[in-house]
Formats: structure tokens, C-alpha cells, sequence
């Protein structure tokens, strides 16, 4: 950990090479088990045609190439830089650090954030802006602070121990493009040793060059059963990540709504499938299965359903607009019930004046007549 709570960038590959380097071990340990067992390749006692065999390792090593090529994409990619708008100004961090009078961090960042012009739209439950005391940034929308990385997250999704990385806007492609091809090579390699374990099982040329047969069917036994989990495991990430993106979520967001000026709307980002696959992947369909840049946006400003123009002034908009509504229709009714009574009471005084009257007119010239 450096002075500045942020890892150390040489700690980023621990876990990347670690891996690299188990997987490389156990496969060592494999083919010293039918280097011993056999003598020679294991190919050589399968039922596969030379074509098929070709066709299995140019595959195997396709998958395997984008797989590693996905999975250093996704552990190496580096958070997005907020702008320098959203921090605060050293005169505010001094004073959170080095006072001990109470800060009224409600009325500065809502100063901030006008001064700024900041198009921020996520809020807090009692309507005020994010902050992080940690970073002293206003947070900008779908931001969030990575207790492990120490530091705000740009469209923060969850942190992987697997990639010892964020999984965020800048490598989110990538992220899913290594469980799709984690998915696929798992699914590949099943398919090989479940083959292979069939066409073991009573092959007389294993018997011939007095081999142990079920030494050499565990071996595959033993593989298909990690390659199994290994695709179990990463399919069903697939899945709910392809749910995600369809409906433009984020894991955190899955589990705690965005809240607005509106209220809390988890479908509020969710345009349409086509245009929240483009946001991740871009709108060239030919770039989407390689690990490269083609995401759409800038991670900052989001368009949603309610607020199409993503600004700051379009939600409070929508919030005036509410609120004059109902004011303008309890001023009508009121209005209305005002100029009913009236017209009712109106009623009655015309009504009496035309009873009363005439008997006091005639009175009165009885009188002057007497």
C-alpha cells in the first residue's frame, strides 16, 4: 500500500501471475502423470481422426488465446480519471481535516454542485449529493468508493479477487469477454476428456503396451471434473452478467436501487436491449467478441428513460413540474369550490330578495297611505 491508500501497482500482478503460474504447475503435473503412465502421447491411443485432433488444438488454442487476452484486459485496465470538477477545493479538505467545527457538507455540495454546473443526478435518500469523505469528491452518477482499491469507482460494478481488479466502465467488456471465453474453453475441454474417457475405457492397445488403464481414465476423470466446475462456474456469471447489460444494471445497482429526485428507480437506466448492449460493447457487432475499446459514452453522464437529455436540470424539471401540478390542482379546486359556495349563496340572496320584497314594498305604501 503506498501513502496515498491506493495499491502499489507491482501488487496488481500477484494474483494474475499466481494463477498463471497454479495452472501451469497442475498441467506440468498431468503430463508427467502420462509421461509416466504411457510412455508416450496420449493421443496416440484415441479412436480421433488426424483432421479432428487439428481441428481440437486450433480451437482449444483459439479460446485459450482470447481467453488470456481478455483476462489481462480486465486485471490491467485502469480506473477512468473523474474530472477535476467533482473534487472539492483544498480550502474545503483542509478544513475537513484539520477542524473541529461541524461542516455542513449538505449546503457545500449542493454549492459545489452549482458553481460546477456538475450533471449529477444520483442522489441520497434525504435529496442531497453524494460525497466521499474518503476521496472528498462529489461522487458522479453510478460512482462508487472500492474499499479494497481505495478509491471512487467510475460506473462501479463489484471488485473481482479473480482479476484483483474492479470490475468498472473502462473493463467491463473485457470482463465478460473472460467469461465468455472462460465459458467456452471450459465447455471444450469437457467435451475432449469425455470423449477421451469413453475411448479409453477397454482399449486393447492400452492393454498391449501393458499400461494401467484406470490409472489413465482417473487422469481424464480428474480433468473433466475441473473443466466441468470451471464451466458451471463461469456460464452462470455469464448469464447474470448478459442479464445485467440487458437491462442496463449493475451488479451493486441489482441489489440497491439508484435513487433520484424522484424517487429510487432500479429501471431507469434501461433504454432498450439494443441500446444498452451498444453501451457496453459499441455499435460494430465485429468488434464485440475482441477484447479492445468499443464501449459507447464517457462514464460520467448516462442517458435514462425520465431524463432523456441526462442533466441535472431535466430532473429538477420533473420535480417543479410535480410539484406545481399538484399545487395548480389544489388551487383549482379550491377555485372551483370558492365559485360554487359563491354562486349557491348568490342563489339564495336573489331568491330571498324576490319573496321578501314585494310584501315590504307594499307595506311601506300602506303606511304612506295612512
Amino acid at each position: 500500500m503506498n501513502p496515498y491508500g491506493k495499491r502499489d501497482p507491482a501488487s496488481r500482478f500477484i494474483p494474475p501471475i499466481g494463477q498463471t503460474l497454479g495452472l501451469g504447475n497442475f498441467e506440468k503435473k498431468l503430463k508427467a502423470v502420462f509421461n509416466k503412465t504411457l510412455k508416450m502421447s496420449p493421443a496416440t491411443f484415441t479412436s480421433k481422426s488426424y483432421v479432428r485432433k487439428e481441428m481440437d488444438l486450433i480451437i482449444v488454442s483459439f479460446l485459450l488465446i482470447m481467453y488470456l487476452w481478455s483476462f489481462i484486459k480486465s486485471a490491467f485496465t485502469k480506473n477512468l480519471q473523474i474530472p477535476d470538477k467533482f473534487k472539492f477545493s483544498p480550502h474545503i479538505v483542509d478544513m475537513f481535516y484539520n477542524t473541529t467545527l461541524p461542516m455542513d457538507f449538505d449546503k457545500i455540495t449542493k454549492e459545489h454542485v452549482a458553481k460546477e454546473n456538475l450533471p449529477i443526478q444520483n442522489r441520497l435518500h434525504n435529496g442531497g449529493y453524494r460525497f466521499c469523505h474518503h476521496c472528498m469528491i462529489i461522487k458522479p452518477d453510478r460512482t462508487h468508493h472500492c474499499s479494497t482499491c481505495k478509491t471512487c469507482i467510475v460506473k462501479f460494478d463489484h471488485h473481482c479477487p479473480w482479476i484483483n481488479n474492479c470490475v468498472m466502465f473502462t473493463n467491463y467488456k473485457y470482463f465478460v469477454l473472460f467469461l465468455f471465453y472462460g465459458t467456452l474453453i471450459h465447455l471444450s475441454l469437457s467435451i475432449i476428456n469425455l470423449e477421451n474417457i469413453f475411448d479409453f475405457a477397454g482399449n486393447k492397445k492400452i492393454k498391449k503396451y501393458n499400461h494401467d488403464e484406470g490409472t489413465i481414465i482417473s487422469c481424464f476423470i480428474i480433468m473433466f471434473i475441473l473443466n466441468l466446475g470451471g464451466f458451471i462456474a463461469t456460464f452462470g456469471m455469464l448469464i447474470w452478467h448478459l442479464t445485467l447489460i440487458g437491462r442496463n444494471l449493475t451488479t451493486n445497482e441489482s441489489y440497491r436501487s439508484p435513487i433520484f429526485v424522484f424517487g429510487a428507480d432500479k429501471k431507469a437506466y434501461n433504454i432498450s436491449i439494443r441500446h444498452n448492449f451498444s453501451q457496453i460493447f459499441g455499435k460494430k457487432i465485429i468488434l464485440w467478441f475482441f477484447p479492445v475499446w468499443s464501449s459507447l459514452g464517457d462514464g460520467i453522464v448516462f442517458k435514462q428513460r425520465k431524463c432523456p437529455l441526462g442533466s441535472l436540470e431535466s430532473s429538477i424539471n420533473i420535480k417543479k413540474e410535480r410539484e406545481e401540478g399538484i399545487s395548480s390542482s389544489v388551487f383549482t379546486t379550491t377555485n372551483e369550490t370558492l365559485s360554487s359556495s359563491s354562486k349557491k349563496s348568490t342563489k339564495i340572496s336573489e331568491s330571498r330578495t324576490s319573496e321578501y320584497h314585494p310584501k315590504e314594498a307594499g307595506s311601506v305604501e300602506e303606511n304612506e297611505e295612512k
